[in-house]
């Protein structure tokens, strides 16, 4: 039987005392502890330390490159209750770790602030980077997340693209709209949104109400430059020397980052509303690393996460998320910058590889 690194007692009533023993998942109002009706001096508890990563190997989240006192420290865990313990790691590729990290943080800020602080001191602690279309992007918290109605919340903050006029826009007409998605950064997801997203505003604050479809299968990278219906196919792509070169499997997965990320998006003639924005990214936030990197996690989900323009696929489906970025340089050589991404792929192995993307000047 495969050893769990499990949390001590100490840790777990931590967890869940920090936030106040209500579960830590967007929306939820789940009390975990109460009276036991047995007996006049008991109390039951109904929820959960969860692991953010798995207490053992072939887990939910599983990481083998922290140690086994890291596996059960309390950094390591969010006190939720048992649905919603049960939910992350059935449904684990839907939950990654930064997701759950800021809910545990959301969570303690906001069992701190019921105990005495007033106002929002702490909520660009707990936004992400929110796209809505292509014209709106917005720092954002996720207030909550049903997944019955296959319905996120998110509360608006302040905005990197677009404007509250702009947003509202795009609600009230949405039917005429070919960019119906919303994208998440820091859970690396992206989903088509089913119905005109509505908003509300409480407290001078805006918040926005999707629903959305089920989630794109990510796909394994070894397969990618294969037509598995058909006969293997290879991408073509150019060696050292200028001269054309096939691959396939990792490699071609690899070269179709540094290609999604280089194409501008409506370039192509043939599909108008395909490409990628980080160009403008780039343009606009050079001087800016902290904003610039979290934009491209944003770019990379969404190109992982939608499908483009008259396809069933997305040009990188076989990326689950970016984990990190490092740029080596904002000087561009030849109008191209090299960057170092540590990506979780779609088959949930991680590796971290130096991509060239071409920036073009704006004429």
């Amino acid at each position: 039987m495969t050893k769990r690194d499990e949390f001590r007692k100490k840790t777990k009533d931590i967890l869940a005392h920090r936030v106040a023993w209500i579960c830590s998942w967007p929306g939820c109002p789940t009390v975990t502890v109460g009276p036991n009706k047995s007996s006049t001096d008991s109390f039951q508890i109904l929820g959960e330390a969860a692991h953010i990563h798995a207490a053992a190997k072939g887990g939910p989240r599983y990481d083998p490159n922290i140690s086994q006192e890291e596996r059960k420290s309390i950094s390591n865990g969010i006190w939720l209750c048992r649905q919603h313990a049960r939910l992350i790691d059935n449904d684990y590729k839907e939950y990654s770790p930064e997701t759950l990290r800021k809910w545990k943080l959301s969570a303690e800020n906001a069992a701190y602030k019921a105990l005495c602080l007033p106002g929002d001191q702490y909520l660009r602690d707990t936004t992400t980077l929110i796209q809505i279309g292509n014209d709106i992007v917005f720092h954002g918290k996720w207030i909550s997340a049903d997944e019955d109605k296959r319905e996120w919340s998110v509360l608006v903050d302040d905005y990197v693209y677009g404007n509250e006029f702009l947003l509202k826009d795009y609600c009230s007409k949405y039917n005429d709209r070919n960019d119906k998605y919303i994208v998440i950064q820091d859970q690396g997801d992206g989903r088509i949104i089913r119905v005109a997203p509505s908003w509300q505003l409480k407290d001078t604050k805006m918040y926005l109400t999707v629903n959305i479809e089920d989630k794109f299968v990510r796909t394994n990278p070894y397969d990618a430059g294969v037509d598995l219906a058909l006969s293997p196919s290879w991408d073509i792509t150019l060696d050292a020397n200028g001269d054309f070169d096939l691959v396939r499997g990792i490699d071609s997965a690899k070269q179709r980052i540094s290609t999604s990320l280089s194409t501008r998006y409506g370039e192509l003639l043939f599909q108008p509303r395909s490409g990628s924005f980080f160009y403008k990214y780039f343009l606009d936030y050079n001087e800016n690393e902290g904003l610039l990197t979290s934009l491209l996690k944003l770019e990379v989900a969404r190109l992982a996460s939608l499908p483009d323009e008259g396809r069933e696929t997305s040009p990188l489906g076989f990326v689950n998320r970016v984990i990190d970025v490092m740029f080596n340089t904002f000087n561009a050589i030849d109008n191209k910058i090299s960057v170092l991404l540590t990506i979780e792929w779609g088959n949930h192995e991680i590796s971290s590889d130096k991509y060239s993307i071409f920036v073009a000047h704006e004429k």
